[in-house]
């Protein structure tokens, strides 16, 4: 997935976002809080698999989530998988993760330095965000090449909203055109 969504809308006092965010506002208050932020992302992909899991009434497929801290090296590790998978976007700039899926295991991979800086700006927009890549990652580990990638963003977007206790503007389901190149859709 790539990219950063931001959008004004209203957000629900009691949300699960709202929530969400001020749990890891608590964590950054923390001197060393490392051990919490980390146990805080685990738990929000947790509760995103477990929610696509009930959406979908399906078996979970077994999903390993990878952060990586540094740039270079999660560009290093999506150019080496593409020689390994067959990936029918091509991304148009930066992302900001992606699945690769298979019988055996299915791994997501988290380009996780924009995020930090995301999160350094608002906590809100970094919790929807990663909740959003979660979300999306995820449905590609259930739907591999079933479903394009318009399909996926526009099942993304609706799980989104109702994971997060809110509802979003029509407007905010990105075009898979935003961050594909036209030639490389898949349809």
């Amino acid at each position: 997935m790539a990219n950063v969504k931001q959008a004004d809308f209203d957000i629900p006092k009691n949300s699960k976002l709202t929530l969400y965010s001020l749990q890891l506002m608590d964590i950054m208050k923390k001197t060393d809080f490392q051990n919490d932020f980390n146990n805080f992302v685990d738990h929000l992909f947790l509760d995103c698999c477990a929610y696509v899991k009930n959406h979908l009434n399906s078996e979970e497929p077994v999903i390993k989530l990878v952060f990586i801290a540094k740039q270079a090296e999660y560009e290093r590790i999506e150019k080496q998988s593409n020689y390994y998978s067959h990936q029918r976007e091509k991304p148009k700039g930066q992302t900001l993760g992606f699945a690769m899926t298979s019988n055996l295991e299915n791994v997501i991979y988290l380009n996780f330095e924009p995020l930090t800086r995301l999160m350094l700006k608002n906590l809100q927009t970094f919790v929807f965000n990663l909740a959003a890549l979660y979300i999306h990652e995820i449905l590609h580990c259930y739907y591999r090449s079933i479903k394009d990638e318009q399909e996926t963003l526009d099942l993304t977007y609706k799980l989104l909203g109702n994971f997060l206790g809110m509802s979003l503007p029509k407007e905010m389901t990105p075009k898979a055109s935003d961050f594909y190149t036209e030639d490389n859709l898949f349809r």
